[in-house]
């Protein structure tokens, strides 16, 4: 069986379901001919990508500043810790390039402690490492884990310990 489609001619075998989509036919959708629409896509695809690859504002530098409140998900060490005695990271910026982290922990007092000199370098679009003193600190990027917000990893070897958190930009 011979069935006419437009100017073209599809065979389609005995008992088989044959399909026009006329929402894929340009004439249907007002264009006189394929390179109008053809045209149309490009231009559609064009800036499809040109808008999905343009800069993310929320990625600059500045947004690091803010609070980092970690959870039982993101922590397993927190698996017991009761909700208010959550650890906590305050970034506070230090000068043009530099941040200050003020990591607070309630195990079993409160102890605060100060990193101060932390320097932030961009790696991809969603995604910046941390450097303490010249060495590899950790990351600050998005999470799709997390609800797209920024999620911070800092950890460091210092002489007489090892310093670590993770946790989520307060909104």
């Amino acid at each position: 069986m011979e069935r006419v489609v437009g100017k073209r001619s599809f065979y389609q075998p005995a008992g088989s379901q044959f399909v026009v989509f006329s929402c894929l036919n340009p004439t249907t959708l007002g264009y006189s001919s394929v390179y109008g629409y053809m045209n149309r896509m490009i231009g559609i695809c064009f800036l499809t990508l040109f808008f999905a690859c343009a800069k993310d504002q929320s990625a600059d530098q500045g947004v690091l500043e803010g609070k980092y409140l970690t959870n039982r998900l993101l922590d397993i060490s927190c698996a017991v810790v009761p909700e208010d005695k959550l650890p906590f990271l305050q970034v506070l910026k230090s000068n043009s390039s530099e941040y200050e982290f003020v990591l607070t922990r309630f195990n079993p007092d409160r102890q605060i402690s100060k990193y101060p000199g932390i320097t932030l370098q961009t790696d991809t679009a969603d995604q910046s490492l941390l450097f303490y003193r010249g060495d590899p600190a950790g990351s600050w990027k998005n999470s799709i884990l997390a609800d797209n917000h920024k999620l911070l990893t800092f950890s460091i070897q210092l002489a007489d310990q090892w310093v670590y958190f993770v946790g989520v930009k307060e909104e």
